[in-house]
């Protein structure tokens, strides 16, 4: 635990450098091969994978410290801000950009909360960069960072594909499913974290 901090630092500073590096290649491939609306959809799925509870640094420290409890409130706080967003989406015949958005605004301000109450009880973290520290840690977490970041972009891009393949409301019924799931995917990393 002595290490928290720092450890927590370093994460970060991988996190940033490979999220910026995969928001780029996608920003600069679907800007200069796509057309605008589909362009502005990718790289609203995509920036919406990388900030997903999957990817959030604080819940990565408070499943570590087993405080599962500061999790589940994290998934309410997300909830109550996507559902009336939902909600309005759906009273003024929003589009699939307007409702994506809305989970991405629930995902930052998650994010933002996350961030709050990492700092105010575990601790700022400590930025001190080591070259090869960094590229050590990043060779060893890049295979799971990869596979984690897969299974989100995943799901995300199954709304896209269904876009194509069917009608607004079966987007809407989708993109509902998964944000009603998470709760139930909360259940299941407790499970597997008691019987570790």
């Amino acid at each position: 635990r002595s290490l928290g901090p720092r450890l927590l630092g370093d994460a970060l500073m991988i996190k940033a450098a490979v999220s910026g590096v995969i928001l780029l290649v996608v920003l600069v491939a679907a800007w200069t091969t796509m057309p605008p609306y589909a362009a502005a959809l990718i790289s609203l799925v995509t920036a919406t994978a990388l900030i997903d509870p999957g990817q959030d640094p604080s819940i990565w420290l408070f499943r570590a410290r087993e405080e599962l409890q500061l999790e589940a409130l994290l998934l309410v706080v997300s909830q109550l801000v996507w559902l009336p967003l939902l909600w309005l989406g759906v009273a003024t015949k929003a589009g699939l950009p307007e409702f994506l958005g809305a989970a991405a605004i629930a995902f930052a301000v998650r994010l933002a909360v996350g961030a709050l109450i990492l700092v105010r009880r575990i601790g700022r973290p400590e930025f001190r960069p080591e070259r090869a520290r960094l590229l050590r840690l990043l060779k060893e977490g890049l295979p799971f960072g990869a596979a984690m970041f897969g299974t989100v972009l995943y799901a995300r891009v199954g709304i896209l594909v269904l876009n194509t393949l069917a009608t607004p409301s079966d987007v809407a019924y989708l993109n509902v499913a998964t944000m009603l799931s998470l709760p139930f995917t909360f259940i299941a990393n407790v499970l597997g974290i008691a019987i570790q």
